[in-house]
């Protein structure tokens, strides 16, 4: 049987690697929702210039994203408030 992995190893483990966008925040947000470009072509405007293998970090953007409350739509109360 293999060896189970703890699931706090496996979270620091995202967590630590998520860290490596960390510098690319301001870009990333300017690029996603300023400029409103899909995910894919910001992954890969910020592959370009970290030179990282941002492809296979797909799940890692989506929770950076999350993480820092980048949005690019209203959410429902959002919408109330405004209105």
């Amino acid at each position: 049987m293999a060896p189970r992995t703890n699931q706090r190893q496996a979270t620091n483990r995202g967590q630590l690697a998520g860290r490596a966008l960390d510098p690319y925040r301001e870009r990333i947000t300017q690029l996603y929702k300023i400029e409103k470009r899909p995910l894919n072509e910001v992954m890969g405007i910020i592959g370009q210039e970290s030179k990282m293998d941002v492809f296979s970090m797909e799940k890692m953007f989506k929770d950076r994203l999350r993480l820092w409350n980048v949005k690019r739509n209203l959410s429902r109360t959002d919408v109330a408030a405004a209105l």
